[in-house]
């Protein structure tokens, strides 16, 4: 029907251009020959054999490994400190009181020389139904663990086995449905197909791993769970109704959590019919193991290897028996220094405040710095980590850093006035040049109204949702989405081509041409920032939210300034034309690119304290180990990094000999 439409809509505005002398009979002709061939294309049926949906999903889940192995190896590369060295966690069964899975006793992450134990993907093999909880103290491993069973279970799995998909936790809406979220997540961060998601998800080809239960509600001062751990609950909730479509059996799943939150859970609220894991400290031989084989100059390493080859139960071995210090040590004495002094500390917090004051110049050095003094990288650690304390408080577990979110500190009044004078001022500039070159009232009105209006936004204005463009929609909506945008052009062009009047063969035609640029310069503009615009999913990372808004806003701001500039240009001259383009435009992109232009203002008020490149300082960060990404957002790597980072807002440089 709406291609009828669009047709006859066509033939008429065309012939109406005739009639009027705006085309000749011979460029008519060519016109309505080119629409006749466009509307047969645009109504013949699709001829396309769909192969069958399980053998789809399939062949799309082969593909959706090798997008995991990329995005996953990336952040254990970055777990482990840019290094290929593991520590070898072993972990043993905690029984549950009821609805227990099968399992073995203990295990290890991977099979070593004698492997008297059988590494993670072995017991995850064998447990049965395939559910497991992997459950430790902070920087025991229990990322890093998961992480090695996702990539082994990739490396290893047949044609028919589910793909398992890191998830972190903190980004999931528990009133969404857990099928709903793997969905979701497939689309927001791997690009994927819809419709190839859903049925990815449908035929049971996604393991889903569930990273960080602990990190969905608040946690007390001591790291301690909350009494309520609602969002817990709810997603535990969740997972024990996470059934297949027959309802037969519980679907298989990983999840993380730290021993203490999932203990204060009670018993009725625990994940059913699973395995839980404990890891367990790090025994000195494995603890000499690694770091003999991360040293590159093994004899500055040979008094702390001896001792913990000699005196496996001493107090040093003791403090050296968690991945996140033994990692932490290697990286301090990665290049140079004598890590004999960590044999002096006689208290744990003794030797992570010794190590901390050194990890940030260890890992600038490390990790290569672009630049960044290791001082100036403290710093603006520090100011980060209040901004976390000022504004979510330390009662919370929500320790997160979003990009298109953060507000310099200060009342909210003084930022908005600082948004109000930035958005001022390019309409000031183009004011004051208007009325240099002697553009007409009309053109230099505009530009004061199209200022009042973007102030007005900036000082009253509701921070909008991000958005994006997804031109993916063109893809599941089929060609019928562009009938509208021939429509308004063939039908646009010659009524404001008539609009614009002119007398003369040539001008009716250049009235004419100009008429068909306005036109498809709004249809293109409300297609792209309307019809294929989206909300930004909650998976997306920073820095592509602000990316994708920022292209946002000048998609509407080219389109919106050429429709307005074209059309005036055809009636008050090239120079009005040009100053309604730039209003225009500026206005458009300001409104429309909101989240972009909030970030900016934030780093403008906030250049005594942070870098202006803040992303790229970020994901340097995480490359050095020093933060992570946690869905959308950048998060410190470690709790006891951030406390120490907050409670030090000048480095303490050491010269390491």
């Amino acid at each position: 029907m709406a291609i009828s439409i669009g047709l006859s809509a066509s033939f008429v505005g065309t012939f109406w251009a005739f009639v009027r002398g705006m085309l000749s009979l011979d460029r008519a002709l060519a016109i309505l020959g080119l629409l006749t061939t466009v509307g047969l294309w645009l109504m013949r049926a699709p001829k396309q054999v769909e192969a069958d949906d399980a053998e789809l999903a399939v062949v799309h889940a082969r593909t959706l490994a090798r997008i995991v192995v990329e995005e996953v190896g990336l952040i254990r590369r970055q777990l482990l400190g840019n290094d290929v060295q593991r520590i070898n966690i072993r972990f043993l069964l905690q029984r549950a009181p009821s609805r227990g899975a099968t399992a073995l006793l203990a295990g290890q992450a991977h099979a070593g020389e004698e492997a008297t134990l059988p590494d993670i993907t072995a017991y995850y093999r064998a447990t049965t139904p395939s559910r497991l909880v992997i459950t430790g103290a902070a920087g025991s491993g229990k990322t890093t663990l998961s992480l090695e069973l996702l990539l082994a279970l990739i490396a290893g799995r047949g044609e028919n086995d589910p793909v398992p998909v890191r998830i972190p936790l903190i980004e999931w809406n528990t009133s969404v449905p857990l099928r709903s979220m793997l969905i979701h997540r497939l689309i927001d961060a791997y690009k994927w197909p819809a419709a190839s998601a859903a049925n990815l998800v449908e035929h049971g080809m996604v393991l889903p791993v569930l990273d960080g239960l602990d990190e969905m509600d608040a946690t007390r001062p001591d790291g301690t769970p909350g009494p309520a751990a609602l969002q817990m609950r709810a997603a535990l909730e969740q997972l024990n109704s996470y059934q297949d479509r027959d309802g037969l059996r519980l679907l298989p799943l990983i999840l993380t959590c730290r021993t203490a939150h999932y203990d204060a859970l009670r018993h009725t609220d625990t994940l059913i019919d699973a395995a839980r894991i404990s890891l367990a400290p790090v025994d000195a031989p494995t603890a000499a193991a690694y770091l003999g084989a991360r040293a590159r100059d093994p004899q500055r390493w040979e008094p702390v290897l001896h001792h913990l080859r000699t005196q496996p139960s001493s107090h040093c071995a003791r403090m050296l028996s968690t991945p996140w210090r033994l990692c932490l040590s290697a990286t301090v004495y990665h290049r140079s220094g004598n890590p004999a002094e960590l044999l002096t500390h006689t208290s744990a917090s003794g030797l992570d405040e010794f190590l901390l004051s050194r990890y940030i110049p260890a890992s600038a050095q490390s990790a290569g710095s672009y630049g960044y003094p290791p001082e100036q990288i403290h710093r603006w650690l520090h100011h980060l980590a209040m901004h976390v304390a000022r504004n979510y408080g330390t009662q919370t577990s929500r320790d997160h850093l979003v990009l298109h979110l953060l507000r310099p500190p200060g009342p909210r009044a003084l930022f908005r006035a600082v948004d109000a004078i930035l958005s001022l001022l390019p309409f000031a500039l183009l004011f004051g040049a208007a009325r240099a070159a002697g553009a007409p009232s009309s053109a230099t009105g505009f530009v004061i109204g199209a200022a009042i209006i973007s102030v007005m936004a900036a000082v009253i204005g509701q921070p909008s949702t991000p958005a994006r463009i997804d031109l993916g929609l063109l893809a599941t909506r089929g060609r019928r989405q562009l009938v509208p945008i021939i429509l308004v052009i063939l039908i646009g062009g010659p009524f404001l081509a008539a609009l614009g009047g002119g007398t003369g063969h040539s001008a009716q035609h250049l009235g004419l041409a100009l008429g068909y640029v306005c036109a498809l310069a709004y249809a293109l503009t409300f297609t792209l920032t309307v019809t294929l615009t989206v909300d930004t999913p909650r998976a997306v990372r920073s820095r592509a939210v602000i990316h994708d808004d920022a292209v946002l806003g000048i998609t509407a701001a080219v389109g919106l300034g050429t429709m307005m500039g074209v059309g005036v240009a055809g009636t008050d001259g090239v120079l009005s034309g040009i100053v309604y383009f730039l209003a225009t435009a500026l206005g458009a992109g300001l409104l429309r690119g909101s989240t972009a232009r909030r970030y900016t203002v934030f780093l403008l008020c906030s250049s005594r304290w942070l870098p202006f490149r803040l992303g790229r300082f970020l994901d340097w960060a995480c490359t050095a180990g020093l933060m992570r990404h946690s869905g959308p957002a950048y998060q410190f790597r470690h709790n006891e990094l951030q406390t120490w980072i907050t409670a030090h807002p000048e480095p303490e440089l050491h010269r390491v000999s």
